[in-house]
């Protein structure tokens, strides 16, 4: 009886996926915007649906349904860059599995930047994943202090390694003096460094220097030979132009050869010169974009240009957008190609640019996110990335459930145990099991705790006797039965007379 009841009320697979179908359409918008309000609202959503696809549902099926409930219980900051994420990468906004791993992200940046901003305040609110980060909140040597305490690492700020273990440190750099720690406990001073302190921000170098727009590019000739390298956005140049030693490097295609007339600006002449006109594809480094480019051969060769700065890159990677022309090791790469106003808008998008600053943006083209314009006074918001999601406030509830499955296990083990405070119900246990101890022949023997209000009875000869009565009226109700049941008894009464001894 009682497995029936238990698989009556908890062993309906329907009426169990019903339930957190019905949790998660019910979700009502998070009130308080703590970093541990939002990660148990993560981990409660993240776990019906792991439940869901345990019991064989297919989540991504109830993405229509499900997506939309779910991000309307998180702040609307977070809706909306989940919405513009989703618009950037091509791909369906309800797609559940996405939208939960983007969750996860944004929850970590949050608790983590938290932690190091200090300790962690229930009333804490959620702005944005960039504003959170504050080094600037403590000087140098506390952070320092704070990154030892809390068991980080002083390269990456992340928990349970160390420096020379973690696994960016053939990669990251501080974008001050270019050495193996984080930019946040750098005490190399600066002295370009800008003399305001922003809350929520990082104060980055003010650079005299101005971005021009380039990107890093493939470009394959018709020999099949596929070579990266850069080029530069020129809408102040009415045509474009291609080194003539990567025209010969891939013997590109020449569509025609003529006088091309050239002034240069504030030159009071111009000058006529015979070029090559070729034609060649551009493609991104990250997807598959393509662009056509029909250019002049040019001899001369352009100044080296940084790339993106490093502080840069890291906001862009918070954001999760693709640089053109990123900071990596590849940053030395010569210009070899420059884009004109004829095919400016071939590899431009009208879309809204990212504005870091009032003199700087990132400009979105068919290659990625291009940098652009003066670095002077340039402040620039960044948030590291994070990689664990850990709630102190947590900490202590979960010490007293381990404490109370130790001190259940250990009852009758540890003497201590008899010490604590019992209920009246539970020390009556304890001293019954304590009395009825004994060891018999070695072993070691105690009474079962039965229930004092079973009885049990000295004998079941009445139970014996009532189930006798009930398998009588049976087989005298079904003939058949009846005779089986005497066929055998008689087949075991002649079995066991012949066994007897003569």
């Amino acid at each position: 009886m009682t497995k029936l009841i238990l698989k009556s009320k908890y062993g309906n697979e329907d009426k169990i996926i019903q339930a957190h179908l019905d949790y998660l359409e019910n979700l009502t918008p998070i009130k308080d915007l703590s970093p541990s309000a939002l990660n148990e609202l993560y981990i409660d959503c993240n776990r019906r649906l792991q439940a869901l696809d345990a019991l064989g549902e297919k989540t991504q099926l109830y993405g229509r349904i499900l997506a939309p409930k779910i991000l309307r219980a998180f702040p609307h900051e977070i809706c909306r860059n989940w919405v513009v994420y989703a618009k950037r990468e091509n791909f369906a906004e309800s797609d559940v599995t996405k939208l939960m791993k983007f969750l996860s992200e944004e929850v970590e940046v949050t608790i983590t930047a938290n932690n190091i901003n200090g300790s962690l305040v229930p009333s804490y609110p959620i702005k944005s994943s960039l504003e959170n980060f504050n080094v600037h909140s403590r000087p140098i040597n506390a952070r320092i202090q704070k990154l030892k305490a809390t068991n980080r690492c002083f390269l990456c700020t992340n928990r349970g390694h160390v420096q020379k273990n973690c696994f960016r440190k053939e990669k990251y750099r501080c974008s001050k003096c270019r050495k193996k720690h984080h930019v946040s406990i750098c005490k190399t001073p600066t002295n370009e460094q800008s003399a305001t302190t922003s809350t929520n921000k990082i104060d980055t170098c003010t650079y005299n220097f101005v971005h021009l727009q380039t990107a890093r590019v493939f470009i394959t000739g018709s020999n099949g030979i596929t070579k990266l390298t850069r080029y530069l956005l020129d809408d102040g140049s009415q045509s474009s132009f291609i080194s003539s030693d990567l025209v010969d490097m891939l013997n590109l295609p020449v569509i025609s050869t003529g006088p091309l007339d050239l002034q240069a600006f504030e030159s009071p002449t111009s000058f006529s010169d015979k070029r090559r006109q070729v034609q060649f594809q551009l493609s991104s480094i990250w997807d598959k974009a393509k662009v056509n480019v029909i250019a002049f051969e040019r001899s001369n060769r352009y100044a080296s240009h940084p790339s993106s700065p490093t502080d840069v890159s890291r906001l862009a990677k918070s954001k999760r957008m693709k640089l053109a022309d990123p900071d990596d090791s590849l940053l030395s790469l010569p210009i070899e190609i420059l884009i004109g106003a004829d095919f400016y808008w071939n590899v431009m998008h009208s879309d809204t640019p990212v504005k870091l600053s009032d003199s700087l943006a990132l400009v979105p083209s068919s290659f990625g996110w291009i940098l652009s314009g003066s670095r002077s006074h340039a402040t620039v918001s960044f948030n590291p990335s994070v990689h664990s999601i850990n709630v102190d406030t947590l900490t202590h509830e979960l010490d007293n459930m381990v404490r109370n499955f130790w001190n259940l296990e250990s009852i009758g083990i540890q003497p201590i145990q008899e010490k604590l405070r019992l209920s009246t119900h539970n020390a009556e246990l304890l001293t019954n099991l304590h009395k009825s101890f004994k060891i018999i022949d070695g072993r070691r023997v105690v009474h079962l705790p039965w229930k004092p209000e079973v009885k049990l009875t000295s004998s079941n000869y009445d139970t014996a006797i009532h189930r006798f009565n009930s398998w009588t009226r049976r087989i005298h109700a079904n003939t058949e039965l009846k005779q089986k049941y005497a066929k055998q008894m008689q087949d075991y009464i002649d079995k066991k007379n012949k066994s007897k001894p003569s």
